[in-house]
């Protein structure tokens, strides 16, 4: 059964320093998979939408969008109101494998199987979610909507798992064809396991889960019903590897980073990586890699402005290139000669960002505009 996935973590209150949630999640791909960070400002087009709906797992692992598209049916989703998202996810797809959107939520994919034809690709059920969701749990529901509607009937159909915060809360979400079900968090800490993430707690589902759960063969009615494990894909506790939060609002934005830059996550494998502070008060502030093993890569920040930008080289010219700009200069990266360097920039930029957010009454600061192009334009300066 070929699969993708990315290793999430969500902490939440009483641990979450400044009174909010803090996400993180590693994306795993093949290596050298070439990573894009992509803006979409709000639209409030109602016109129904032609997404992909992929092979298979690996077939949404594309370089370019034409050959996406030849490896993709479409399927035609309903229009709706769009959100400004910001995307981290494989280069050409126009889609994601983890993302926030201008409401303050976050939204990764944390596993996904079995995809085929009838199915909406996870990468983007990620994307739709957040155009869809001002809140985690508004996201949760319009994936839910969205694979009740599209998804595949059966036992064997794709299934995907994902992660949704936002500054009060998380949910984590398990599908499986048309079927879904949701467990809300409220405090705590977690690390997302590699598989279906819900079991026996499901505070959110599609109408009647149980009954089809049973008439499907996956359940014989007796006990606790528990979603993973109906469909053989319960997967072992995940830890975090370091940094487990042990003390009230002693979890910071820093702290992520590390869990995230651990030697346990396999960091060969890692193709970018995104963290979210979601604020409880101010602008939630959203770090993007966009290259690969975050050992060697520097977190850049962006926060949603009325005219936010990004920096055109984290977008992939489809005509001229392969990959990114940025991607190609950190390839070429000598770390032992500039990583400290790049992780002083890092705290530095941490730290001022964390000075203006406090003293801005809301986020149209225009120091913030350019906040991630200035940020990326100055790493590649080290690699030249």
């Amino acid at each position: 059964m070929a699969s993708e996935y990315g290793a999430c973590f969500v902490v939440l209150q009483p641990f979450a320093e400044g009174g909010g949630v803090l996400y993180g999640r590693n994306s795993y791909a093949a290596r050298n998979e070439v990573t894009e960070v992509l803006y979409f400002p709000a639209s409030g087009d109602s016109a129904p939408r032609q997404v992909s709906k992929c092979a298979s797992a690996n077939s949404r692992r594309c370089v370019t969008l034409s050959l996406l598209l030849s490896q993709c049916a479409s399927v035609e989703v309903e229009g709706a109101a769009a959100l400004p998202v910001i995307l981290s996810g494989p280069a050409g797809a126009a889609a994601a494998d983890s993302g926030a959107n201008e409401r303050g939520v976050a939204l990764g994919l944390c596993y996904a199987a079995n995809e085929a034809p009838g199915g909406l690709a996870g990468v983007e059920l990620v994307r739709l979610g957040l155009e869809r969701g001002a809140t985690a749990a508004q996201a949760v529901e319009a994936i839910g909507a969205l694979v009740e509607k599209h998804g595949q009937e059966g036992k064997d159909a794709p299934r995907s798992a994902f992660v949704a915060c936002d500054a009060g809360e998380a949910w984590l979400l398990s599908v499986v064809g048309n079927l879904w079900a949701a467990e809300r968090l409220t405090e705590g800490f977690h690390a997302c396991p590699r598989g279906l993430n819900v079991r026996t707690r499901i505070d959110k589902s599609c109408a009647d889960l149980r009954d089809k759960a049973q008439s499907l063969g996956v359940w014989d009615g007796s006990g606790d019903f528990s979603f993973a494990a109906a469909f053989g894909c319960s997967a072992a506790a995940a830890a975090f590897p370091v940094n487990a939060p042990a003390a009230e609002a002693s979890f910071t934005l820093t702290h992520m980073f590390q869990v995230l830059r651990a030697d346990e996550l396999q960091q060969d494998a890692v193709v970018s990586s995104h963290v979210s502070a979601l604020a409880a008060r101010g602008a939630p502030c959203h770090w993007f890699t966009a290259t690969p093993n975050a050992r060697e890569s520097v977190f850049k920040p962006f926060v949603f402005t009325r005219a936010a930008r990004i920096s055109p080289l984290t977008v992939l010219d489809a005509g001229r290139s392969d990959q990114t700009l940025l991607f190609k200069y950190h390839r070429g990266r000598n770390w032992a000669a500039v990583g400290n360097l790049l992780a002083s920039l890092e705290e530095t930029c941490v730290a001022e960002v964390k000075d203006v957010l406090a003293s801005a009454h809301d986020a149209e600061n225009h120091e913030l505009e350019d906040l991630m192009k200035d940020c990326v334009e100055a790493e590649v300066k080290f690699y030249r």
